[in-house]
């Protein structure tokens, strides 16, 4: 991986300032357009159509080690942001099916910052860089929910996924470039969201979810100038996490109620 990959960012909370303004435990209480995304069986709370836009604001802080000497370097922070329509969608409800429609900004990831000699021991060191990353991940969504009975609801989004990421680092020795290694990729694939809904009393509910994204086919190349032998290029696929969760909502009056959500995201994916 280059450097800036290592500092990569994502982002799995729901948009929407309703479910933010509950934390994002979402499962159970989906019960706007967002719910194509959070869990897309909660569309069918809604009863009317319904337009939506959300614009977001993203602050990142990458942390990185900076300068110094093994085993304590001195380490920085980078910070960068991101601001767009980070979700636009339609749902459009019948009797027992909902419909809808949705556009999201899935991931918007930039990141530069530079990097001095580190002292790794003897006379071994890591020379300086100069790092680079921009990853974005749009998905187009077609969502369907349908209400089996008074108390279960299912539904399933489809989304297809248009990526692209340009992630590059140089080293360098008195000032000049001596190696580079570029990771770029531009693909697209298709990924899919399962939701149920239970209301297993009129004051619980429990909502499930599993969300399925594609991997993308990303270029990773490393042309040195000294050592030429190490030089390579070759195609990886660069993996966005599997995401389940459950969630609990429990309403112990009119005036109050607690949502809590388990999420478990599969890191375990970016390794394989």
């Amino acid at each position: 991986n280059t450097v800036p990959m290592s500092g990569l960012q994502f982002n799995f909370s729901a948009p929407g300032a309703r479910s933010l303004g509950m934390g994002g435990a979402f499962l159970c209480r989906a019960d706007d357009s967002t719910a194509a995304f959070a869990n897309p069986a909660g569309l069918t709370n809604l009863f009317s159509a319904e337009l939506a836009a959300v614009f977001r604001f993203n602050d990142y802080d990458t942390p990185y080690t900076s300068v110094g000497t093994y085993p304590d370097p001195d380490r920085d922070t980078t910070s960068s942001s991101a601001n767009n329509l980070s979700y636009l969608s339609f749902v459009y409800p019948r009797e027992k099916w909902v419909f809808a429609l949705y556009r999201q900004e899935f991931m918007d990831f930039n990141s530069d910052f530079d990097s001095d000699a580190i002292a790794l021991g003897g006379t071994a060191i890591s020379l300086p860089t100069s790092n680079s990353v921009d990853v974005n991940i749009v998905t187009y969504g077609f969502s369907t929910a349908v209400r089996v009975s008074d108390r279960v609801s299912l539904g399933a989004s489809f989304s297809y996924y248009d990526y692209s990421m340009d992630a590059n680092t140089d080293r360098f020795f008195s000032g000049e470039s001596i190696m580079t290694q570029v990771q770029t990729g531009s693909d697209s694939g298709w990924g899919v969201t399962l939701g149920a809904l239970f209301r297993a009393t009129d004051r619980l509910s429990i909502g499930l979810v599993y969300r399925m994204t594609p991997d993308f086919s990303t270029m990773h190349s490393h042309e040195a100038v000294f050592d030429t032998d190490a030089n390579f290029v070759r195609d990886y696929k660069f993996e966005v996490p599997d995401v389940y969760g459950i969630g609990f909502s429990f309403q112990p009056n009119d005036n109050l109620t607690f949502n809590f959500d388990i999420m478990q995201v599969q890191y375990s994916d970016l390794a394989s």
